[in-house]
């Protein structure tokens, strides 16, 4: 099988793009054997109605959800995460995290 880029991929990076319900993103990865199963997350995900995107960065250690301003106030008020908005010429290099700084 040839796995051609997606439109508008970034250079260098192959994607094939799957349709589906949400659910099945506990699907993707690799079954080894018949207990061992690596989960991958996918690197971008969007429902339908394109109303949100998630994308997690493929060199970094963070994941970036763009949506409605209400969605993301909720990110950012939820306890459970660990988030903070970004703009777009901000760094995701570990060096530049100002809540988590490196030692």
């Amino acid at each position: 099988m040839r796995v051609e880029p997606a439109p508008g991929a970034p250079p260098d990076r192959d994607y094939l793009l799957l349709v589906g319900p949400l659910s099945a993103v506990l699907q993707l990865g690799w079954r080894h054997s018949a207990d061992w199963f690596d989960p991958q997350s996918p690197n971008l995900f969007w429902p339908a109605d394109q109303a949100w995107c998630v994308a997690s960065e493929i060199d970094f250690d963070s994941t970036l959800v763009g949506g409605t301003t209400e969605l993301v106030d909720a990110i950012l008020r939820a306890p459970t995460f660990d988030s903070w908005p970004v703009q777009p010429d901000d760094s995701l290099a570990a060096d530049a995290d100002r809540i988590n700084p490196v030692p």
